[in-house]
């Protein structure tokens, strides 16, 4: 999974401090290895091929050439400004997403973090308006029968403010939004009770 251009590594040993699991490390020259008895307890995090600062890691056949290289940060202010805006969304537009956005989106979904690296999130999208409209009237006649029988305020007694609206045949829950992206993950992950929510 991992190995070490040593025609590159000028052996700063950066991979070392970095590497969470403490299991680099330095051969008789000074190199870093990973013996194949650490390289089971490896969980392919990728911090020591993104702090090499001379590309010398090779993670998963990935040299820095072929890596995304990084871009700028934002500012922190900007960030700051960026983070007090954010808001819930209370109406969407109707308007469906363009195709070359919604690529866009789905390309960068690969790089949600996740506990322990471990990568096996499963995002369902629906992009298809139509097909969205069809899951909302599902969505809407289930939560008014919820709503009918008082199951809905037993479960979530938050729900006493949406109860006319959703009678009312109201979109409570995906307010006029064109597409859905639903995040999941296995049971088996080892944080599979966050991924799903940090993603």
């Amino acid at each position: 999974m991992i190995r070490f251009d040593r025609e590159k590594c000028v052996k700063c040993g950066l991979c070392l401090g970095e590497c969470m699991g403490s299991i680099l490390e330095t051969d008789a020259e000074g190199y870093p290895v990973l013996s194949a008895e650490n390289g089971r307890h490896c969980i392919g995090c990728g911090h020591c091929f993104a702090v090499c600062p001379d590309g010398a890691v090779v993670f998963s056949g990935r040299t820095a050439e072929s890596a995304v290289p990084n871009g700028p940060l934002p500012e922190p202010e900007r960030m700051a400004n960026l983070l007090r805006q954010r808001r819930s969304v209370r109406k969407y537009s109707t308007q469906a997403v363009p195709q070359e956005t919604m690529t866009k989106l789905k390309d960068i979904l690969n790089w949600s973090p996740t506990g322990c690296n471990d990568h096996r999130l499963v995002f369902s999208i629906v992009e298809d308006p139509e097909v969205m409209n069809v899951i909302r009237r599902k969505v809407s006649e289930r939560l008014r029968l919820l709503v009918r029988t008082g199951i809905l305020r037993l479960v979530f007694p938050p729900s006493k403010r949406y109860l006319e609206p959703i009678l009312n045949g109201e979109d409570v829950i995906f307010r006029g939004a064109p597409h859905l992206i639903a995040a999941s993950t296995p049971v088996s992950a080892p944080c599979s009770s966050w991924d799903a929510k940090i993603a």
